[in-house]
């Protein structure tokens, strides 16, 4: 079983057709059930905007592989029920505003990491990539009262924020690296000692983490990661490619 965090794309689904191809076949290979593979599938909604967006993931699965899915559409009059993500095969979070993702599946935290440690596959596109560690980065574009990151991925937030997250990584989460400018974010909440280790990903691109070997971080995509690190007199920076 692995957990694949994807970086971001356009809107925020992979270019990158292998990402989505790989999360698949964990998903086949890790199916118990008989029939077609059932994938819950969150987006947030806001006045049927989750209905518009719902195509630009599920044309593509469904192009790939015969399943059942389950769309969960997060809407602000109530969080997600945690039972929309019982009894399936696969569990997908879709990408837009990351406080947003999190404030309505806070309720499912549990319900989701423990699927993922039974095995069920985890994929998370830009947002759902960012609230799926245990310490989270939900947005911000200041720390210490420089601006470290362009405002528009700053998700309407000033001050660089973390929240507790689904707790599915030990490490955090920074997405859209070089395309929006987002890798001194990672590089600040380190240096800020926010969190331990940051992983900073680029579009078209996804970090793979193994359940069984969750030190082996694989790279698969288009483009880098760059995995973020302190020691006691620096703060490191270690650049990984895709394959």
């Amino acid at each position: 079983m692995s957990i694949f965090l994807v970086g971001g794309g356009v809107p925020d689904t992979p270019v990158y057709e292998p990402i989505l191809d790989a999360f698949l076949q964990d998903v086949l290979q890790n199916k118990s059930r008989e029939g077609e593979p059932i994938l819950a599938l969150a987006l947030v909604d806001h006045a049927g905007s989750g209905q518009h967006y719902l195509p630009a993931y599920a044309t593509p699965i469904k192009a790939r592989m015969p399943c059942q899915l389950r769309p969960i559409y997060l809407r602000p009059d109530k969080p997600a029920d945690p039972v929309s993500f019982e009894n399936v095969d696969g569990i997908i979070v879709c990408g837009g505003p990351t406080p947003e993702y999190l404030a309505r599946l806070r309720t499912c935290a549990d319900t989701i990491r423990g699927a993922v440690n039974r095995g069920i596959p985890y994929l998370g596109f830009s947002a759902g990539a960012m609230i799926a560690p245990r310490n989270a980065l939900i947005g911000g574009y200041f720390s210490g009262g420089i601006e470290i990151c362009p405002e528009e991925s700053s998700e309407n937030l000033k001050e660089i924020t973390l929240a507790d997250g689904l707790g599915l990584t030990t490490f955090t989460v920074e997405v859209h690296a070089a395309q929006a400018g987002t890798l001194g974010r990672a590089i600040a909440i380190v240096e800020s000692n926010l969190t331990e280790m940051a992983i900073a990903i680029d579009e078209d691109t996804a970090v793979v983490l193994e359940l069984e070997n969750p030190e082996n971080l694989k790279v698969l995509g288009a483009g880098h990661v760059w995995v973020v690190t302190r020691t006691a007199e620096s703060i490191n920076v270690e650049l990984r490619t895709g394959s």
